[in-house]
This record gives C-alpha cells, structure tokens and sequence, in this order.
C-alpha cells in the first residue's frame, strides 16, 4: 500500500517474501477504524488531583457517576495552565476547601483512561477548613477520612500516592471528623 514492492520489503526486513506477504495479508485484516484508534484521536488534557492533607485526615469525593466512586478532587489542566494552578482553581470549587500545593509527587498515563494524570501534595490553608460538596454535577461527597478509610476506599491506589500519606500520615489511626 506504501509503494514498496514484497520483494524489496522482503530484503529490507530481511524475510522471505512469503513471510511479508501473510504479514501485508494479516496487517490489512486488523486495520484499525480511523475514528477509535487512540493514535488518530484528539489529545485529551491532563488531569491534575491534589492530595490534600490536614490534622484530620485526607481529603476524598466521592463520584457521582462512580468512576471510580472515590478520588482526589482536581480536574483538567487548561491550555497555559500549570497543575498546580487548576487544582488551586478547581479543588475549593468541587469541595470549598482552599489549598496551598507543596509538591508535585507523581505522574502517570492512567492505566484505565489513558488519560496523562499529575498527582500534587497540597495542604488544606485552613486546618479548620470542613468540605462541602460544591460541583453538585460530578460529586455527591466530600469529606476528611483517616489513612486507613482512604486505602479502603482506593485500594488499587497509585503506589507514590500510597507512599506519600504514609509519610504525611505516618500510618497513625487518625479518625476523620
């Protein structure tokens, strides 16, 4: 299809032309749909999640739509915006909880999503400071819990995350309030 003869593909790939040719034959079955393959699909932007901690515990929402039913507030990084930006936007407009981001700690390509993810410590600029559900449309909780509800809650919790309310939390049994 490319203008390259089997023969000369052959010598190329240093295979014999019948091996290329099945190879030609099975790569034209599994052409991939233009409109589905992740390769010709638009970038998605990056997500940015603050792992927002306090003297009462970290900071979770629960999904209204259940994927995943918990998570760390944050959202979509907008074009010319840093993560650490968005998520001083978006986490008091999910959760009315103003932050103050301390450390970028990880970043991954979501294993599920596809999506580029950037996960910020951060903490709470008012210790005193109680989450309210405020983005009704994506969220129907938010609240403090103890290191433990948090690893119940995310089991399959991204590793540096993991690590990184240990070290915050220290493992204690916090209650959340």
């Amino acid at each position: 299809d490319r203008g390259v003869e089997p023969a000369q593909l052959a010598r190329i790939l240093g295979l014999t032309p019948a091996r290329v040719s099945q190879l030609v034959k099975d790569g034209r079955k599994q052409r991939r749909n233009p409109m589905t393959d992740p390769g010709t699909l638009e970038e998605q932007p990056t997500v940015a999640l603050a792992v927002v901690t306090s003297v009462k515990g970290v900071l979770m929402a629960r999904r209204k739509d259940g994927i995943p039913p918990w998570t760390f507030p944050g959202g979509e990084v907008q074009p010319g915006e840093t993560a650490a930006a968005a998520l001083t936007r978006r986490v008091p407009a999910e959760t009315g909880v103003e932050i103050r981001p301390v450390l970028l700690f990880g970043r991954r390509i979501h294993p599920r999503t596809s999506r580029t993810m950037v996960y910020l410590a951060a903490e709470a600029a008012d210790d005193s400071a109680e989450p309210k559900v405020v983005d009704t449309e994506d969220l129907d909780a938010v609240e403090w819990v103890s290191l433990e509800e948090a690893r119940e809650r995310m089991p399959d919790m991204y590793a540096p995350v993991k690590e990184h309310l240990d070290a915050v939390l220290g493992g204690s049994s916090r209650n959340a309030t």
